[in-house]
């Protein structure tokens, strides 16, 4: 996930810095179905983690479920933040400016801070796990 993050920043840092509209408006085509695939990979890894990540590291760390909430209140921001990009640029008029592709841009630059955190947290918990089972030579 953390690549596939990754890349759309970089796509997101190449429509903030395009100036030329038939250069932008394709990277914004691209940046717009990047989006999509991203969200799809991202509910995927949001399954995972409610299916098997979190309930795992409930047991295994015994810590309260409640743990967890506030990773989860930050993915519905960057939900947000993404569906806010996505029905913006969905009712732009096209060609769009260098000015309306930042101001879209924006959106996905707070998602991505909200999903690296996120991703880091994560990392965190694997981290944990991982201390943990081999203090106990798991």
């Amino acid at each position: 996930m953390e690549e596939e993050l990754a890349d759309l920043y970089a796509q997101v840092c190449t429509v903030r810095k395009d100036e030329d509209i038939l250069h932008l408006n394709a990277h914004v085509r691209m940046l717009n179905e990047r989006v999509k695939h991203f969200m799809t990979e991202w509910s995927a890894h949001i399954a995972w983690e409610k299916t098997e990540l979190f309930p795992y590291a409930v047991w295994y760390l015994e810590t309260e479920p409640d743990l967890f909430t506030l990773m989860e209140q930050d993915y519905g921001l960057a939900e947000r933040f993404i569906g806010s990009f996505l029905n913006t640029l969905e009712q732009s008029v096209l060609p769009i400016s260098p000015e309306e592709a930042k101001a879209l841009s924006s959106y996905l630059l707070q998602a991505y801070a909200f999903l690296k955190n996120r991703l880091n947290e994560e990392e965190e918990i694997i981290e944990t796990l991982e201390d943990h089972s081999n203090v106990y030579s798991y």
